[in-house]
């Protein structure tokens, strides 16, 4: 049987709280910019056309956000969001 720890220290699938992937339930309401992060990169997995509209509105509510942010949870958001672009953009070179 193979463990996925044989491929990575920490697995993408685990449910840790560094995880971006990981569904987070506390988030009320849930960050736009996160979820346009999540739209563009499921969006790329299924060849839609708003992919790149999903994309470009993820990065400018997180510039929007950076200067305005007051709490914690925002950077965590918003180190999630730009944690799965970065995917999105690396799956482009593939």
């Amino acid at each position: 049987m193979i463990d996925n720890r044989e491929f990575c220290k920490i697995p993408l699938t685990s449910d840790l709280r560094i995880n971006p992937f990981r569904y987070r339930k506390d988030l009320e309401p849930e960050p736009t910019f996160l979820v346009h992060a999540v739209m563009a990169l499921a969006g790329h997995y299924v060849h839609s056309a708003s992919t790149q509209d999903h994309r470009h509105a993820a990065f400018q509510l997180i510039r929007e956000k950076l200067g305005s942010y007051n709490n914690t949870e925002d950077v965590y958001s918003m180190l999630d969001a730009v944690i799965i672009l970065f995917s999105l953009d690396v799956s482009y070179t593939c």
